[in-house]
């Protein structure tokens, strides 16, 4: 993709060129002096230009996919704002190239008393009443455009310099807060959320908001006694309060960083996550294979040895024990279902879990299941009746032109129980996809999957 960005050498552009090159695009930095050229991140195509021109935006937006206006008005300019706003909207219009305008939290609402940022100097204090004016004068100005296709972004009250995590919470009209009572975002994961707009637009002709996740969390590795041992897992929760529960099933390689990664995202969406590692009775986590090592013979040979010694017996009885832990601790709220989420042949084991403990798994997550539906007399789909779980499939295109019968099995059997289930297969995707740390794994689908996720926990164990 080729993405232009206006105030590419301000702090929020340099940010958001950095994201987008290391994501393959290319990217040109539009810059007002000589002098600021050198400021831009290695890799962008330096240019010259004026944002309130908007026959010069035309002219540059015509071999662009994107254009995105991350300007910022020298103070006592500030209604320069909506002269860029104007010229970014007409100049983009010209060539129909989307354009995505980075703009303030003025005309954001406020949720506890319903009036604007704006007007509340709780977050606009006097002296930047005139730049967050100018800011939503800039939104209304792009609402009273019909021609162009634009989006307005807003970030929340505080977005200052951070770590990337990739993690984010999207909003439409309303300042989005943490349980700490804080509305606020990095920079670099505001830019990751504005590139992942730039990639898959969902806010075509329409403002939204973006912020950090919504709770504070806490982890710890921990121990969950079961008749064979101690299973080492790690847990990962809100730092206060009671949520409910979800057990995640790693894929073949195990709890990893990737894997606490994928529970510290649904903890800081407000879930008390239990990541197993299934492997305890021969091995502690991690097991010393990462992808590339799976590759090899030797990595794979050792991996699959593993994998193949758990059996269903062992993570239905492993699914008591952990289902017990969680009840046990004060971070979950036990009054509420729990989830089964698994990743490639954990999705097995997800299955297994809800059919063990049908009365408290009440949602049922799988991502790129493996082994789900076998000739064996353990196969998984054969439990689906005794599960009571809503469930979703997010299969691999990869894995259902290798086994379309599958897909139709497991819809046949969810239909045959009565029981809710969606299923859907993400179009170029590989067995895999949805795990940051391998070969496969491919971001956009892999986002859709998560919110498709997170939609579904929310419906059932909230």
């Amino acid at each position: 993709m080729r993405i232009a960005i206006y105030g590419a050498a301000g702090s929020i552009g340099t940010r958001v060129a950095t994201e987008a090159l290391s994501r393959g695009h290319t990217v040109t930095g539009i810059v007002r002096r000589e002098s600021q050229i050198g400021l831009l991140p290695r890799g962008v195509i330096g240019r010259l230009g004026d944002a309130t021109d908007a026959e010069e935006i035309a002219n540059l937006s015509r071999d662009q996919d994107v254009v995105i206006g991350a300007t910022r008005p020298a103070p006592g300019s500030e209604q320069d704002l909506v002269k860029t706003a104007r010229a970014l909207l007409a100049g983009t219009a010209q060539t129909g190239t989307r354009m995505l305008l980075i703009g303030g939290a003025a005309r954001l609402s406020i949720p506890d008393t319903r009036g604007l940022v704006v007007d509340d100097p709780r977050f606009v204090p006097p002296p930047i009443h005139d730049i967050a004016m100018a800011c939503k004068a800039q939104y209304e100005t792009c609402l009273a455009d019909d021609a162009a296709e634009w989006t307005y972004v807003s970030p929340p009250a505080l977005l200052a310099p951070g770590e990337r995590t990739g993690d984010y919470r999207l909003g439409t009209d309303a300042l989005l807060f943490n349980s700490e009572g804080q509305s606020t975002i990095s920079i670099e994961d505001f830019a990751v959320a504005l590139i992942d707009e730039a990639e898959v637009p969902k806010h075509r002709g329409m403002g939204f908001t973006v912020a950090g996740p919504a709770f504070e969390i806490t982890g710890n590795d921990v121990l969950a006694e079961t008749p064979d041992g101690s299973a080492d897992c790690y847990f990962v929760h809100p730092s206060r309060g009671a949520h409910a529960g979800v057990i995640l099933w790693p894929d073949v390689l195990g709890l990893r960083p990737a894997m606490r990664t994928a529970a510290e995202r649904l903890a800081g969406a407000g879930y008390s996550v239990l990541v197993v590692n299934p492997y305890y009775r021969q091995s502690r986590a991690p097991i010393g294979i990462d992808a590339e090592e799976f590759g090899k013979p030797e990595g794979h040979a050792k991996a699959m040895a593993l994998a193949g010694a758990v059996t269903s017996d062992m993570t239905r009885m492993d699914t008591q024990a952990v289902v017990s832990f969680l009840d046990r601790q004060p971070a979950v709220d036990d009054t509420r279902k729990l989830g089964a989420v698994g990743y490639c042949l954990g999705a097995a084991m997800a299955i297994r879990c809800a059919a063990s403990a049908p009365g408290r798994i009440g949602a049922l997550i799988s991502l790129h299941g493996s082994g789900l539906v076998t000739q064996e007399s353990a196969s998984p789909h054969l439990l689906i009746p005794d599960t009571r779980a809503r469930a979703l499939f997010a299969i691999a295109e990869q894995d259902d032109d290798r086994d379309p019968a599958a897909k139709r099995v497991l819809y046949e059997a969810y239909a045959k129980a009565g029981l809710p289930a969606d299923f859907e297969v993400f179009p170029g995707t590989r067995h895999g996809w949805c795990a940051p740390d391998t070969k496969s794994y491919n971001r956009s689908c892999a986002e859709e999957a998560w919110l498709r996720a997170r939609v579904l926990l929310e419906q059932t164990i909230m």
